[in-house]
């Protein structure tokens, strides 16, 4: 008999060491795993940001364009930053910038929290005003966060990606709005199945100056401004001469459509941005590629004599005195609500009026001299300079907060400017810069402009806290509140989307409607917040009084809201005369908040009449005519008044 082979013994303390082992490194495996899907995460999410964001437009929404846009820089943010905290997590550290331009904007975000808490509308101050959203306290924390996950997660390569990527959108922009200018718009195929330009009303009219998926013709110039000089940077980066032609040509494109958006604010952005750009080249390098450079400087100048005669016609109309009853020229309106921005700002000298509250804080200051322009009632919700606008709402702190983010943003980038990437990136952003000097930014602007200054900054200095003692169950705890609550900030920007498709559903419903209440009261509860521009126009439109009340309560310096309440409570006293209280004081109230607007003294003179207060309605149409002597229809009124007396 053959002995059988000897039998291995291990112990039970060995077996357990085994597994042990066997399962950390089974773990770290799954960390890496983990790790390397966040990445891609946030990789696709930057990327998809510089894709969607300019293109993105629907009907859905209560408007086009910018709502749309920045419900998804919303989501994209929070997609992005809970990635990155994730990834903080599973490397049980955190990782700060080092970076002075990244301080200057928690400097500058600070100080819109601050005004936003002493804000006259601290509603529109958190979301933005209804129809732009852009430069509410979220939009500029959606941006910052923004700022700060590309800033950490980018590198060298993934930033050189995103200025490509950032070059291929725009260019897709500039095609999609270039057979507008020809009659040919494809927006209105979307809108209406028609390739023509006749979707739009006569304001708006693309075959004039072209706005393509940006949503107006300045907006589209700026941006386009913005990155120009990137799509210039790759002719003198690359070697290969296909793809110098090809960026030649890609060149060529955006600055067709920019010239043929007619925009007076972005022909000056875009000489400041060429200017800057070619004096950061060189002499050397214009004169070593001085064939691609007469192959980009001869069609400008061509593209610019054939496209640009709308856009000479205009720059005449600027320093030519108006003549006879034509429009009020748009720089001579644009000079008075500078004046009125500048009111604003020496009453409110500190933190402003809050952010975004332009549209209410103006009529409170308007200038007499509006009343005498063509668009004397015209809704202003901006200064139309972006630098005016923020020393208005944000008052001296910040405007000095914001001067000091852009002055650093320039002077890093100045250092760095070796790279002919960061070239692009600097000439573009004072362009820009330049451009919103006569407007204002937007949501598809800001959120490019964030990311590519912290793509030409990538990779940065950063600062981490350890904390190596942080157990896996904690870990696990942690990275799943995390989860949680990016989930529900999803959800709230989903919420969002949806209250506001339902909103515009109810809207469009005829006032007999049977369903129109319960149109607006699924809204409403939609809505994570309560939203008094909702509240209002369903206490107006469904004649609801309790809608009314709380719409007030909430916003009880919105001139745009208390309108609506006031009328809503005009109509409830047809049928309730305890409203009729509640009508004047409300109308009153709106001639408080615009002292000098006369179309706040018609209203409350309406409501007077309505409810047979003659002898006060005859003292506010003579009030509204001292402010505006040819206001046709108090005129009228003011004149079938007297002759009933």
């Amino acid at each position: 008999w053959k002995s059988s082979p000897a039998k291995s013994v291990v112990s039970i303390p060995e077996k357990l060491s085994f597994m042990k082992l066997l399962n950390r490194k089974s773990l770290a495996k799954i960390l890496e795993v983990t790790k390397r899907i966040i990445d891609q995460i946030n990789w696709i999410s930057l990327l998809t940001l510089v894709v969607v964001t300019p293109v993105l437009f629907t009907t859905a929404t209560s408007e086009l364009f910018e709502v749309p846009k920045m419900l998804f820089v919303y989501f994209v943010a929070i997609v992005a930053t809970t990635a990155t905290l994730l990834k903080f997590v599973i490397d049980k550290k955190i990782t700060i910038p080092k970076n002075l331009i990244f301080l200057t904007l928690l400097l500058f975000l600070a100080v819109q929290i601050a005004s936003t808490i002493s804000s006259i509308d601290k509603f529109t101050s958190v979301f933005g005003y209804p129809s732009r959203l852009n430069g509410g306290l979220l939009s500029q924390v959606a941006y910052s966060l923004i700022f700060f996950c590309a800033i950490l997660n980018l590198d060298r390569v993934k930033s050189q990606k995103i200025f490509l990527v950032a070059i291929a959108t725009a260019t897709a922009v500039s095609l999609w709005g270039i057979p507008g200018y020809f009659g040919r718009d494809p927006n209105c195929l979307v809108l209406t199945g028609s390739l023509n330009s006749s979707c739009w009303q006569q304001e708006f009219d693309p075959t004039k100056r072209i706005f393509s998926t940006l949503g107006q013709p300045n907006w589209l110039a700026s941006y386009l401004v913005l990155i120009l000089p990137l799509a210039l940077s790759q002719i003198f980066r690359v070697k290969n001469p296909q793809k110098r032609i090809l960026f030649c040509l890609i060149t060529l494109i955006i600055l067709t459509a920019l010239i043929l958006t007619n925009s007076r604010a972005g022909l000056a952005g875009l000489i400041v941005t060429l200017i800057l750009f070619f004096a950061l080249l060189g002499t050397g390098q214009i004169k070593k590629n001085f064939k691609f450079f007469l192959s980009i400087l001869v069609p400008i100048i061509l593209i610019a004599t054939v496209a640009g005669t709308t856009l000479f016609s205009r720059i005449y109309e600027a320093v030519s005195p108006r003549k006879g009853q034509g429009p009020t020229e748009s720089g001579q309106i644009r000079l008075i609500v500078w004046q009125g921005a500048v009111e604003i700002f020496k009453n409110n000298p500190i933190l402003g009026t809050g952010p975004e509250t332009f549209a209410y804080s103006y009529y409170k200051y308007r200038p007499l001299a509006h009343n005498l322009t063509t668009e004397w009632n015209f809704f202003y919700n901006k200064a139309h300079n972006e630098f005016l606008n923020y020393l208005a709402n944000l008052g001296i702190l910040g405007f000095i907060s914001y001067g000091a983010f852009l002055t650093v943003t320039v002077l890093t980038l100045w250092k760095s400017r070796a790279s002919i990437a960061v070239k692009g990136v600097l000439s573009g952003l004072i362009g820009y810069q330049v451009t919103i000097l006569f407007g204002f930014s937007t949501v598809a602007t800001q959120a490019i402009m964030f990311l590519i200054v912290a793509a030409a900054q990538s990779p940065t200095l950063t600062v981490s806290f350890k904390f190596p003692s942080l157990k896996k169950g904690h870990q696990l705890i942690i990275g799943t509140a995390l989860l949680i609550v990016g989930a529900a900030g999803i959800a709230g920007v989903l919420r969002l989307f949806i209250a506001d498709v339902l909103i515009t559903r109810a809207q469009n419903l005829t006032l007999d409607n049977p369903k129109l209440l319960a149109a607006y009261t699924l809204a409403l509860s939609t809505s994570p917040i309560d939203n008094p521009f909702y509240l209002a126009d369903a206490a107006y439109r469904a004649n609801s009084a309790p809608f009314a009340q709380k719409a007030e309560t909430l916003a009880p310096n919105n001139l745009l809201v208390l309108r609506k309440v006031a009328n809503t409570y005009f109509l409830l006293s047809q049928t309730d005369k305890n409203y009729e209280d509640d009508a004047i004081r409300v109308a009153q109230r709106l001639t408080k908040l615009a002292p000098t607007d006369p179309q706040s003294y018609l209203t409350l003179a309406k409501i007077q009449i309505g409810l047979v207060r003659n002898e006060d309605a005859q003292k506010s149409l003579a009030t509204a005519l001292q402010l505006k002597p040819d206001y046709l229809e108090a005129q009228q009124i003011l004149e079938q008044l007297t002759t009933d007396n």
